[in-house]
């Protein structure tokens, strides 16, 4: 795979069309095309705009060696979860203006949620396993659930009929 082709994948990685493309890195869609049809090569500017517009690598761009994307980094993530949610946003502020002597508090909680979230985890797998015997299925429980039961569907009887008269 050529310069051209692996530009072409970065576009495509990213649903653009080679104007968009173009754009984003400040040239024309005419020279997109030129460049993923290696009518013409790239240069080193461009390439380090693609780089670092699309975040890949350089040496994946230029001979294709390695990963074609740079690992996204802790930061890099927070940042673009920020970007795209509010809420996430407004979390990664909260817990960044947290003092140090809370950050235990805080450990602590998230120990007991696990924990807790551990405990439900266990609980629906055993009522799973506990409902699901050898030839029973889940059509089973629509037949007994839409069985007659008088104690959820009381029938009215004479008797109930002159009380509410009264």
């Amino acid at each position: 795979m050529g310069i051209g082709e692996r530009i072409k994948r970065i576009r495509k990685h990213y649903g653009l069309t080679q104007k968009q493309f173009g754009e984003i890195i400040g040239i024309s869609d005419v020279a997109v095309s030129k460049l993923e049809s290696e009518i013409n090569k790239p240069s080193a500017q461009t390439i380090r705009l693609m780089c670092g517009e699309f975040g890949v690598r350089e040496p994946w761009l230029r001979e294709g060696s390695g990963a074609m994307k740079v690992p996204e980094t802790p930061t890099d993530a927070i940042e673009r979860i920020s970007i795209e949610n509010d809420i996430a946003a407004a979390i990664f502020r909260a817990l960044a203006k947290t003092p140090a002597e809370e950050w235990k508090a805080f450990l602590e909680l998230a120990v007991r949620i696990k924990k807790e979230l551990d405990d439900v985890e266990s609980q629906i797998d055993l009522n799973l396993q506990s409902d699901m015997t050898p030839g029973y299925s889940i059509e089973d429980w629509d037949e007994e659930d839409s069985d007659d039961d008088p104690d959820e569907n009381p029938e009215v009887t004479e008797e109930d009929s002159d009380h509410k008269s009264e």
